[in-house]
Formats: structure tokens, C-alpha cells, sequence
């Protein structure tokens, strides 16, 4: 009995040794040892970036899931590079070793690059009822950012070896940011010498993440609708309906209604119409501007502006 026992301790001995044979792939005294990769890709937020290709030494593998995650097992013993492709990402390569028998965990940040979702360039012509009239090319850009909007660094239109930067406007979601800006004369060119001329939007993130759109301002509309009502300086009760005239050659109205001490850009009511009238009602007391515009289809826009009162 002691030598069975004894026999039986001896192969189990040498069967620890690492010239034993040893079929396990993960095993690290298996000559033909494997190693894995594992881990999760995540953007600036952080939050999970599912649909991430995964790719070492340019071979595709393997696409995180819902929650980011990836793993790539059976690899063999070496030094890779491994890159990650996603639509509107963009990451760094990275070096990495897999060793026989190990499992390396390696997560990744990746850097959402800043959308210009839309932006676009039109003229305003405002005729004021005081004899003043302003002409301006209005700049404006929607820029989406998935990581934070926070981390949009500079936004910006160049135009005839000119940059111009645009102001953040208001937020249009918890991604997203309107911005813009307004020329009224670039050095010694009007708004008019600009038509036809490209403007470059650009935008960057801190990270280092960059996008940019062209596009070109059309046309200067040198007309607008006479306003039948109200008049300048009326006092309105409301319900009310306001009127215009048509004008010959246009299908497009913009109504745009904003207090007066503040700015067009930040209207209290503002519709795009084909009919000359709309009825107004829900301001509260006070005193507002009163804008109809007439479009031409590519946004340029040339109204009439007066003020009115709400008892």
C-alpha cells in the first residue's frame, strides 16, 4: 500500500513539471499558449461606445456590444498594434503585448469629433420704420459634440483671409449648440460683395477633434412686405391678427416677433409662413419689435421692422 502511495505521489510531482505535456491553451508552460485581450471602449462622458470595430496589426476581430465591452482570445504570444474604428470617432493607436497564458485588460477613451450638423450662411436686410437700414450676412452653425458640448473648444467662419467667431446661441438638446455671428461689412467689402464667396465653418473640441462644412451666401433680398397691421406704435389687444402684403416673386414669410431691449436672435415668436397673416396671442405686457421678412428659398431675407405695445 505505501508503495502504491508513493508511486502515485511521484507522477503527480512530475507531472507538475513544465516539461509535462500540457494541453490547456492558457496554460503558460504549454509551448503553444494563448493570451487575451479584454476590456471596454468609453468616449469623454464617460459612456459606453458600442459598434467600435477593434482591428490588431490592421486585422479586424471582433465590435464592442451595447455596453462597450470587446474581448479577443486565442491570441498568440506577441507585440500588436491595435487600432479601433466608429464613425465620427477617432483614436490614437496602441501598442500593446499579449502574453502566453494572461489576459490583458486594456480600456480605451475615444474622442467624439465635433459635427457641424448644419450651418449656413444668409443675408438680412431690415428696413426700420425710424429710416434705418441695416445689412448683415447672418452666420449660423448647429454643432454636436456626443461627448460633452462643454468640450467644443473654438467655432469659427473664415472667410477672404478673415476669421470670425461664433457665439454660442442657445442649446438644442444635451449634445448640441446653435452659434453665430453677423457681418455687416468686411473691411472694405458691403454684404452685397460677398455673395458667391465661400465661407469655411470650423469647429474643435479640447481633445483635438476637428470638423468643418463649406457653403457660400446666394443672394441680397432688396425687398419686403409693407405691414398692414399693426402699425408702428400700436397698442395691440390680443387675439390679434397681424397682415401684410404679398410681394410679387416670393412664396416665403417670415414672422419674427423679440422685445426690444433684446435681439432678433432671441425671438419670442417666430414662424415661417406662405400666408400674409397669422394671428398672434399669449405675449405678455409690454413692448415688442415686429419683423416680416420675405424669403427667397435659400434663407435671405428682406423685411420691414416695427415696434408695438401689449397693454
Amino acid at each position: 500500500m505505501k508503495r502504491i502511495l508513493f508511486i502515485f505521489g511521484l507522477l503527480f510531482i512530475t507531472g507538475c513539471y513544465s516539461d509535462a505535456p500540457h494541453n490547456n491553451p492558457y496554460d503558460i508552460h504549454n509551448p503553444n499558449a494563448h493570451g487575451e485581450i479584454r476590456g471596454s471602449i468609453l468616449n469623454y462622458s464617460p459612456a459606453p461606445v458600442k459598434g467600435v470595430k477593434i482591428y490588431l496589426n490592421d486585422n479586424y476581430y471582433t465590435i464592442t456590444n451595447d455596453s462597450g465591452w470587446y474581448r479577443i482570445s486565442e491570441l498568440k504570444p506577441n507585440t500588436y498594434i491595435l487600432t479601433t474604428e466608429r464613425e465620427n470617432y477617432a483614436s490614437a493607436p496602441e501598442t500593446v503585448e499579449v502574453m502566453a497564458g494572461s489576459t490583458l485588460t486594456k480600456s480605451i477613451i475615444l474622442n467624439f469629433i465635433p459635427i457641424i450638423n448644419e450651418s449656413k450662411v444668409y443675408s438680412m436686410v431690415i428696413y426700420d420704420i425710424e429710416g434705418i437700414t441695416i445689412r448683415m450676412a447672418v452666420m449660423e452653425a448647429t454643432i454636436s459634440d456626443s461627448d460633452k458640448i462643454e468640450d467644443i473648444s473654438s467655432t469659427y467662419v473664415h472667410i477672404l483671409d478673415t476669421n470670425f467667431v461664433l457665439s454660442p446661441v442657445h442649446s438644442e438638446g444635451p449634445f448640441t449648440e446653435l452659434y453665430n455671428n453677423t457681418i455687416e461689412k468686411l473691411g472694405n467689402h458691403s454684404v452685397d460683395e460677398l455673395v458667391g464667396n465661400s465661407f469655411t465653418f470650423n469647429t474643435a473640441d479640447i481633445h483635438g477633434g476637428q470638423g468643418s462644412f463649406n457653403t457660400k451666401l446666394y443672394n441680397v433680398v432688396d425687398t419686403f412686405p409693407n405691414i398692414i397691421y399693426p402699425q408702428s406704435q400700436d397698442t395691440v389687444s390680443q387675439p390679434a391678427l397681424f397682415i401684410w402684403h404679398s410681394v410679387s416673386g416670393y412664396s416665403k414669410y417670415n414672422l419674427i416677433v423679440f422685445k426690444r431691449e433684446s435681439s432678433i436672435f432671441n425671438p419670442v415668436l417666430s414662424y415661417s409662413l406662405a400666408d400674409t397673416f397669422k394671428e398672434i396671442d399669449g405675449l405678455a405686457p409690454g413692448y415688442y419689435n415686429l419683423v416680416i421678412f420675405v424669403d427667397d428659398g435659400y434663407g435671405d431675407k428682406g423685411g420691414k421692422k416695427i415696434w408695438f405695445m401689449i397693454p
